[in-house]
């Protein structure tokens, strides 16, 4: 059983315990989910309904919700308590959507609940540590927050007895599942890289000095039609 649905199932048997009633635990998936179905039954559930469906990991929460909430129309419930998430996907949309389906007034991230009359006052979680106070009217749909209670353990005798109800098996509608299923990635490929630029710095050349045509201050530098003093002294003896 998921953990946050376990959180569920022991709040519905508090108020059970509170307030009289019947909780009924439902699940759907492969024949493995009677299982967890028995486990919520030896805690005290009255009964067990299992929605039978082997392809059921093919299904968005939207067409998990649709298969939910075609079973619970059937048995005209007050209250609907569900986990926050699931401990594979953790999509945490089923309790909202189921809501929508079944057009009852839902809320979220619940940590208690006060029955009274014809309605409920809730306390939600917020963020940072902050709650909300509501009020919310029955029927409903509620989404139960982790770490709410303290959830129990089967007994002996709650084992013992679970194995003597019977499970009624309900199948999946087709109609409800198949625009639901998740579609399967057969292939994912990467955009081109784009072409790396040369970032390299463009490196000028230096300009070279230009010097004035009578200019002399550089030696071995000549000036047209001019011979450095030592250059014409050769000259003159060797002449």
């Amino acid at each position: 059983m998921n953990e946050p649905d376990s959180y569920a199932l022991e709040e519905a048997l508090r108020l059970k315990e509170k307030h009289g009633g019947e909780v009924i635990a439902l699940s759907l998936g492969p024949e493995r989910v009677k299982q967890t179905i028995k486990e919520a039954l030896a805690k005290g559930a009255d009964r067990g309904i299992h929605i039978a469906d082997d392809n059921f990991a093919q299904l968005d929460p939207l067409g998990t919700a649709k298969v939910i909430a075609a079973a619970i129309a059937k048995e005209k419930v007050d209250l609907v308590l569900t986990g926050l998430q699931s401990d594979d996907h953790g999509f945490g949309q089923t309790g909202v959507l189921l809501a929508a389906l079944l057009n009852l007034p839902h809320a979220t991230l619940i940590m208690q609940i006060d029955v009274q009359d014809a309605k409920m006052k809730l306390k939600r979680e917020l963020e940072a540590g902050w709650f909300q106070w509501i009020e919310c009217p029955l029927p409903a749909v509620l989404t139960i927050q982790s770490g709410i209670n303290k959830v129990r353990y089967a007994t002996l005798k709650g084992i013992m007895a679970a194995k003597k109800k019977r499970l009624p098996l309900s199948p999946a509608k087709p109609s409800a599942s198949p625009s639901n299923r998740r579609k399967e990635l057969k292939k994912s490929t990467s955009p081109p890289k784009p072409r790396k630029r040369n970032s390299s710095p463009v490196r000028r050349r230096k300009p070279r000095p230009s010097w004035s045509k009578n200019s002399s201050s550089k030696r071995g530098y000549c000036s047209a039609g001019i011979l450095p003093a030592s250059i014409s002294e050769k000259n003159r003896g060797s002449s």
